[in-house]
């Protein structure tokens, strides 16, 4: 009776259209609270709330396929845990943290029609302190198939990018692809938008390049179009290698 109660469940679940071999892709570990499994990416960032101190963890493969917003305040460390990542959309990082590490990979084409991966933006107000921070991990690889990997722009006019910190230590490689190539576009790894002029302040966009780190980009390894203090003790190559403007 058992063993035919288990064989009508399972059928039960293939008609309702439940996938009894679906795999949690990654865990998220909440500073002080609950270690919580989900399907998604997507659902994995979202179950951390605004303000808290998170740690995920991939359990699989995984893909982002639409926008994925940062929550806000957060402090968020993403151990890739020898996993592959695709984006194939664009990921926002504004006035949170985000720390890459562990030993993985990152690929996709990102949102090719904005051509870029990670979207970045800085305050409009200089004494926010740290209001936006993204690190790469030494171990982290990171390809972003048609566009940058990351572009840092602001939602104001005059635009400034205050507070803004970014510290690569890994492996970052941009070119482009199906959409852009017959356009005959080239990408930087980086590219931060020439409307951030501002050099006054003690709250300016910084960017290090580690020595362990990469910018490798089909057109320029750094398009600098606008203002920030940039530290570079790595590798960084393009046709053009740095464009500053």
């Amino acid at each position: 009776m058992k063993k035919f109660f288990n064989y009508a469940l399972l059928a039960a679940a293939l008609l309702v259209g439940v996938n009894v071999n679906a795999v949690n892709v990654a865990k998220v570990a909440i500073q002080g609270g609950a270690t919580t499994e989900y399907a998604t990416l997507a659902d994995a960032f979202g179950g951390i709330g605004v303000g808290e101190t998170a740690t995920i963890t991939m359990l699989d493969n995984a893909e982002i396929s639409a926008e994925l917003v940062v929550p806000e305040q957060a402090d968020i460390t993403w151990d890739l845990s020898g996993k592959v990542v695709t984006i194939n959309h664009q990921v926002k990082i504004i006035h949170t943290s985000l720390s890459i590490e562990g030993k993985g990979q990152i690929t996709g084409y990102g949102w090719a029609e904005m051509y870029r991966m990670f979207y970045l933006e800085g305050s409009d107000t200089d004494n926010c302190g740290v209001y936006t921070y993204f690190k790469v991990g030494p171990d982290v690889s990171i390809e972003c198939g048609d566009g940058y990997v990351m572009a840092i722009n602001s939602s104001a006019n005059p635009k400034h990018a205050f507070g803004l910190q970014i510290d690569i230590a890994g492996y970052l490689y941009a070119h482009a692809g199906p959409v852009n190539t017959p356009k005959g576009y080239t990408f930087g790894v980086i590219t931060i938008n020439g409307g951030i002029t501002d050099k006054t302040g003690t709250n300016l966009p910084e960017i290090w390049l580690r020595s362990t780190g990469t910018f490798l980009g089909d057109g320029m390894g750094i398009y600098g179009a606008g203002y920030a203090i940039w530290h570079i003790y790595g590798r960084c190559e393009g046709a053009l290698g740095i464009y500053i403007k």
